[in-house]
């Protein structure tokens, strides 16, 4: 009688009492996490160019939870990360430019989102992106803790400089501290 007590009240009390534990010692919260990239579009060399209709450009940056204060103590510590949303700010165009198409591609999972026509009068933008995309760069930000962002297209005119603030919404589970 003493064996089938056991393996019916006191396994199971225990073993949810390890549940109760871990899932006390987790903690979870939203953040934002941000980066912003300059984009210079040059003009092109005239003697090389016979006819241009667009220029095109390409900037790299990288994302570091390393620099984001809500995460910093938790670097070592988190469990799961989960991008619930993105969204994406245009800076310092003037009336007349236009950025004919961008994408934002990641380091090792390729292009993610591609928006077209940027203008003065509709710089912020909400992309559509694969959910699938977006649980591997979240994969990418937990084991590397940092993220490196491409950014290419094309605009109407050159030179042209303006800025790009790429805002991610996260979900993050960590251990507790």
């Amino acid at each position: 009688m003493k064996k089938i007590y056991f393996l019916f009240v006191v396994i199971p009390v225990l073993m949810f009492s390890c549940s109760l534990i871990e899932d006390a010692n987790t903690i979870d919260f939203s953040t934002s996490v941000t980066v912003e990239v300059p984009i210079s579009v040059l003009e092109p060399i005239a003697a090389n160019v016979k006819s241009v209709a667009s220029y095109s450009f390409s900037e790299t940056a990288v994302l570091s939870l390393s620099s984001e204060p809500d995460l910093v103590d938790y670097l070592n510590k988190i469990k799961s990360i989960e991008i619930e949303d993105l969204d994406i700010t245009f800076y310092g165009l003037a009336s007349e430019q236009e950025i004919e198409s961008i994408t934002l591609s990641v380091t090792g999972v390729g292009d993610i989102a591609t928006i077209s026509n940027v203008t003065s009068s509709n710089p912020v933008q909400s992309p559509v992106v694969d959910d699938s995309k977006l649980e591997q760069v979240a994969a990418k930000l937990k084991s590397n803790k940092s993220i490196t962002l491409t950014l290419y297209g094309t605009t109407n005119s050159a030179p042209m400089s303006f800025s790009v603030e790429m805002v991610y919404d996260l979900y993050v589970e960590a251990e507790a501290l």
